[in-house]
């Protein structure tokens, strides 16, 4: 464990990237093929920010969408990079798939098609209490998903949330960890090394997933917080340290901060970032964009690399760009 003179901490220099004009609570922000940001609204949307801040709904629903993950390939993303090159099909929105809170149910939406279809909504007969985030496993053309329902839903005195792990060809689901968990809020996986992270929000800690066979997983506890409510939104960066969003509740005077704190892939607390007035974040995001050129010219300048946040109190995504942060942590 380091000691508390190793631990990097970090003023947050906020910056609003988007913004709505009407008042809406945001979560799961993500990005397509094509750099494209998106978010899910408590309101029933799913909207779209193109890179002028402009915005759309692309998808309205009676529900409450709360987290999305793109399906494409690295053959597709590379494509579409360009901006020198435009082709018909740039206008067109990658399959994704999406939880909705309120009707308990994971959906697929697919190009060219009116309507998203069900990928699952219950599990042995029973209705899922209300799935809070998903990822996909692109390694064997799966996705993992928390059930927690509604926040506040499970608790430490009625731990009955879990994750899942489905087969999307044959629509199977398999539990990973079963109706044991005080509100799984978020999780995410990396395919190719088979290792993932969910966040416990209210036992305060962090779960770790390993999948060793492929479609085996094992899970044991990563990481437990003192202080606050919980963690609530999870991503990570290229060196492969965790960002958590340590949730408290925001008082009138808005006078607590937020807290986004950094554990590095051995379990040891790396870094806090310091989010002014903003404690109540939904989600975060970081794009992982390693420039190969970059990696093989020892002195060519780092791209810049970004955190993209939401908060329950702010109708936008803003951003903090950590490159100094991140320096901070390697030198540490």
């Amino acid at each position: 464990m380091n000691s508390l003179s190793q631990i990097v901490h970090f003023k947050a220099n906020i910056e609003t990237v988007f913004e709505l004009p009407i008042k809406v609570s945001l979560s799961g922000p993500r990005e397509d093929s094509k750099q494209n940001m998106y978010v899910c609204s408590k309101a029933g949307e799913i909207i779209k920010f193109d890179e002028k801040g402009e915005y759309s709904i692309i998808l309205s629903l009676t529900g409450q969408p709360n987290c999305l993950a793109f399906e494409y390939t690295e053959e597709m993303e590379n494509e579409n990079s360009s901006k020198n090159m435009k082709s018909k099909d740039d206008n067109k929105i990658d399959t994704y798939y999406f939880t909705d809170i309120a009707n308990s149910v994971i959906y697929c939406k697919r190009p060219n098609t009116d309507k998203p279809e069900v990928v699952i909504r219950d599990y042995e007969g029973n209705p899922l209490l209300g799935p809070t985030s998903l990822v996909l496993n692109t390694e064997d053309n799966s996705l993992l998903f928390c059930d927690g329902g509604n926040f506040e839903s499970t608790s430490l005195s009625n731990p009955n949330g879990g994750v899942y792990y489905v087969e999307l060809e044959s629509r199977t689901t398999r539990p990973i960890i079963e109706k044991c968990l005080a509100y799984p809020s978020d999780i995410i996986f990396e395919p190719i090394i088979g290792i993932g992270y969910v966040a416990e929000t209210f036992a305060n800690r962090i779960l770790r997933i390993t999948e060793n066979p492929q479609g085996i997983f094992h899970t044991s506890v990563f990481y437990v917080f003192n202080g606050r409510v919980g963690p609530t939104s999870l991503t990570s960066d290229d060196q492969g340290n965790i960002y958590v969003s340590r949730f408290e509740y925001q008082k009138e005077d808005k006078s607590v901060n937020g807290l986004i704190s950094v554990i590095n892939k051995d379990g040891d607390l790396v870094g806090e970032l310091e989010l002014p007035k903003m404690s109540e974040i939904t989600g975060m995001f970081i794009p992982k964009r390693l420039n190969e050129e970059s990696k093989e010219l020892e002195n060519s300048p780092k791209a810049n690399v970004y955190l993209y946040f939401t908060e329950r109190n702010f109708n936008g995504v803003k951003r903090i760009k950590l490159n100094s942060f991140i320096s901070d942590i390697e030198k540490s």
